[in-house]
């Protein structure tokens, strides 16, 4: 027998929840509202990092660099303090808990007021760099969350690169000092990116297009992949070119070499090899062309552009020696090595290498050593060889996203010969959130081998 009293509540509760609904656009409206706060809480913070960590950053005069990484400090840290874990802490998590800890004890080695505040203001940014690798221990690292990752900062990194190309076309000085191309006395700004900084954007570029070559080449099923891989390349060359970073080039070289063996696939491996050559080739010849019939910012500099970057980029080019192709930095790391005998356990404090030698070291190695001592450099390289040994377990587990970050990471060790990388705060928080969910995962995340296998082929 129907219940008449609860179909009467029913109905009338519809008539009033249709009363309540908007239309036009109010509804269009409401619809958004309640989209976007279905979304779960770990996209914001994902999603933010991938995105703005490059794309917002700011040199300010008298104040320095500012980015997302100094913005998005608090959120990141309120995650570690209240969040709920469920991931399980490994050798790299105590290793890189361990270094910025003796990068903080270092700070007492400073016996001046003025570099002491601004080497601990750095130190806390150093802070909010490295503790995106903790992420995953409060988000499970699952294909959704690191999709996430990977496709915000693909997306975020792309907008940099071409504000930093829009930069150097116009000739837009961002910080004073910034790094020119000489060419028989005229020159010309080299591309710095956001902050002015031809070593960092050069960075960054080469991270991207590491992360997006590999991620197409071994995650993604995409029809228009090679497509995305022949802009990915172009984009990178032509920054390297605008940039004249040597330190990217070496970068790239290093990590494709290790991509070629990671990539187990043998039919489709030698389809992308010959297809990525001719890519590359076209694309060269293309930022060539596109590069020498951009105006020059002073007369007579951009018509010698092409031969200077040669005899920066080849070792002996037009009587080029050694040291002049290594900007110098060779000369200079003897005696920084002098230097760290005189504090070697503990260092002379975090950042403080610009500050004892009239010119950086330019050498990620070297400047750990020389600023945190040996037992900064240990908890170090306890933290690569942890990551390592995560990243090659979930490898041969087939993981498709450790076949993208062991490239990734071989890149930024060779990148660390010629510049201090791991304080590079429009690069190094992606990476390191990236590293940390990839070598949190367990197997469970992922569908299986078979699928890698799929995707790759």
């Amino acid at each position: 027998m129907p219940d008449f009293a609860t179909n009467t509540i029913d109905a009338a509760s519809d008539v009033e929840c249709r009363r309540l609904v908007r239309v036009g656009v109010p509804g269009v409206f409401d619809n958004a509202v309640r989209y976007l706060c279905s979304i779960e809480p770990w996209f914001w913070l994902v999603a933010a990092y991938g995105f703005l960590i490059p794309v917002v950053a700011l040199n300010l005069p008298g104040v320095g660099g500012l980015g997302a990484a100094d913005l998005l400090m608090p959120i990141g840290a309120m995650t570690l303090m209240f969040g709920k874990r469920t991931g399980k802490i490994h050798l790299s998590h105590i290793a890189i808990a361990l270094f910025s800890l003796i990068a903080l004890i270092s700070l007492l080695q400073i016996d001046q007021f003025k570099p002491a505040v601004d080497c601990a203001i750095r130190w806390i940014r150093l802070f909010g760099i490295l503790f995106p690798f903790f992420f995953a221990l409060f988000i499970k690292p699952t294909d959704t969350v690191v999709k996430t990752a990977f496709f915000s900062w693909m997306i975020g990194g792309l907008a940099a690169i071409l504000i930093g190309i829009f930069l150097h076309v116009f000739q837009i000085e961002v910080r004073a000092g910034q790094q020119r191309l000489w060419m028989n006395g005229a020159s010309i700004l080299r591309a710095g990116g956001l902050i002015g900084n031809s070593g960092a954007f050069g960075h960054m570029t080469s991270t991207w297009a590491v992360i997006c070559v590999t991620y197409f080449a071994a995650v993604s099923k995409s029809r228009f992949r090679m497509l995305y891989v022949f802009a990915v390349v172009f984009f990178t060359f032509y920054v390297i070119y605008i940039s004249s970073s040597r330190a990217a080039m070496l970068h790239l070289l290093s990590a494709s070499a290790v991509f070629v063996v990671l990539f187990r696939v043998p039919r489709r491996f030698i389809q992308w090899l010959g297809l990525i050559g001719v890519y590359g080739v076209l694309g060269l010849a293309l930022m060539v062309c596109v590069a020498q019939c951009l105006p020059a910012s002073q007369s007579g500099g951009r018509s010698n552009a092409l031969e200077t970057n040669l005899k920066r980029f080849l070792p002996g080019y037009g009587g080029g020696s050694a040291s002049e192709f290594t900007s110098n930095r060779a000369d200079n790391w003897p005696e920084y090595i002098a230097m760290m005998n005189e504090k070697i356990l503990t260092g002379w404090g975090y950042k403080m290498g610009v500050r004892l030698h009239e010119e950086s070291p330019d050498n990620s190695y070297l400047s750990v050593l020389l600023e945190t001592g040996v037992l900064g450099f240990v908890c170090m390289s306890m933290f690569v060889v942890g990551v390592f040994y995560r990243l090659i377990n979930r490898y041969f587990a087939g993981d498709p996203f450790a076949c993208v970050l062991i490239p990734v990471c071989v890149g930024q060790l060779a990148n660390c010969l010629t510049s201090d990388i791991y304080t590079f705060w429009i690069t190094m928080p992606v990476v390191f959130m990236l590293l940390g969910f990839v070598t949190q995962r367990t197997g469970d995340e992922k569908p299986g081998r078979q699928q890698w296998a799929n995707a790759a082929t």
